[in-house]
């Protein structure tokens, strides 16, 4: 797991050149607390502790080579065909979402539609809310 997705703000004190180091490089003398730099926020703190807590139960056995899998195929190989799938993992499906687009209608009532089924339509007390003027001039 890329370190990025569960850290994001503590990669930002890290100097780009230190960013691609492996774990082995990092745990050399330490170098993956020293390569922080700047002033941590409380976020940080919080994301660096997990940090530790992750490579703290890493070992490491010298000869051996990193396997890289690729975790949306049972095989482990990837390919461009499970990454686009892996894209919409966790989506949901609309069912009006077929009748909406592919109606004989111009593309804003379409899209007005559309806004109308996920409940998004912009009323008159939600554009109060917002600042804008309530009333829609009619022609």
């Amino acid at each position: 797991m890329a370190i990025e997705t569960f850290a994001p703000n503590l990669v930002t004190a890290v100097p780009a050149r230190y960013r691609s180091r492996t774990v082995k490089d990092g745990l050399t003398d330490r170098a993956w607390i020293k390569d922080i730099r700047g002033s941590l926020t409380d976020i940080m703190v919080v994301e660096y502790l997990e940090v530790w807590r992750k490579v703290r139960q890493v070992t490491l056995t010298e000869g051996v080579q990193d396997i890289f899998r690729w975790r949306w195929e049972a095989d482990g190989v990837y390919s461009s065909a499970s990454a686009y799938k892996a894209c919409f993992l966790g989506s949901t499906l609309f069912p009006g979402a077929k009748i909406i687009w592919r109606a004989k209608a111009p593309p804003k009532a379409k899209f007005f539609a559309w806004l109308a089924a996920l409940d998004r339509c912009w009323t008159g007390e939600r554009r109060h809310r917002q600042g804008w003027p309530a009333q829609i001039t009619q022609q």
